[in-house]
Order: structure tokens, then sequence, then C-alpha cells
């Protein structure tokens, strides 16, 4: 199932707001796999407990957050070339 959503926080908010944009639309448990592509202001993301995989679209602010600090209980990667589809591998 794809699923799309736009992070919705502003760049200066406590770590917990950050973290809530980044939610599973399903479940609403927290994403723990954030891939940002930075050249797309776009992230891929999978929830920890039910595997629904879904992308996230961003300011450039909120880019510019998640790179220089992101909530600590998620692990966020950089990719180039954009974000992987949403049927990708995730290593767990």
């Amino acid at each position: 199932m794809a699923l799309d959503d736009v992070a919705r926080f502003q760049p200066y908010e406590a770590a917990e707001v950050v973290a809530a944009s980044f939610c599973c639309p399903l479940c609403l448990c927290r994403a723990t796999q954030v891939f940002i592509a930075e050249s797309e202001c776009l992230a891929a993301c999978r929830c920890s407990d039910c595997a629904v995989l879904w992308k996230v679209a961003m300011s450039d602010g909120q880019l510019l957050r998640m790179s220089l600090a992101p909530p600590r209980h998620l692990i966020v990667l950089s990719v180039t070339g954009g974000v992987p589809s949403l049927g990708w591998p995730v290593p767990d």
C-alpha cells in the first residue's frame, strides 16, 4: 500500500513534534527508519511495528532540521539520487 504525507512541523519545534510528523499513518507508531533524499526534499519512512512504507514531503527548512538535528530515536539516512521506491528492501 502506497501512502504519502506532508511533514507538519516548523524547523524550530521540539524533537517530539518533529518526530510526530514521521509517525506511521496506520498504527501511529513512530517510524524507525527515515531515508532522506536531499535533492527532492522527500523522505521514505518505514514503521518498525507494522512494516508499512510511506513517503513524507518536506520544505527546505524541514529538510535542514532533519539533516542537522533529527530526533534521537529516528534512524535518519541520507540517500543520493532520490528516495527509494516503496518496494525498497529495508535492512532490519
